[in-house]
């Protein structure tokens, strides 16, 4: 079985990276090998209209974000697989 695991919308770094730290030492006390860390910088498909489509407002800096959140959750936890 694969396990694809996170919050559907980022609205933090820190719950991006808290969020990551806690699946991964979870699935590796629980000893489960095939999982992905699957969050999005931006949602388009909001339900309300108030909800946060992301970290910013700004297309670019969403990006920005989560490209370099990708590589330093790929330094703290080096066997993590990531998803978008």
């Amino acid at each position: 079985m694969i396990y694809i695991l996170g919050p559907c919308a980022i609205e933090s770094k820190e719950m991006y990276f808290g969020i990551g730290q806690y699946l991964y030492k979870l699935m590796n006390k629980l000893e489960i090998k095939e999982w992905y860390y699957k969050a999005s910088w931006e949602k388009a498909n909001r339900h309300s209209f108030f909800g946060k489509r992301g970290i910013s407002q700004n297309r670019s800096d969403n990006i920005k974000y989560g490209i370099e959140s990708f590589f330093e959750i790929k330094r703290m936890f080096p066997n993590i697989k990531l998803l978008t």
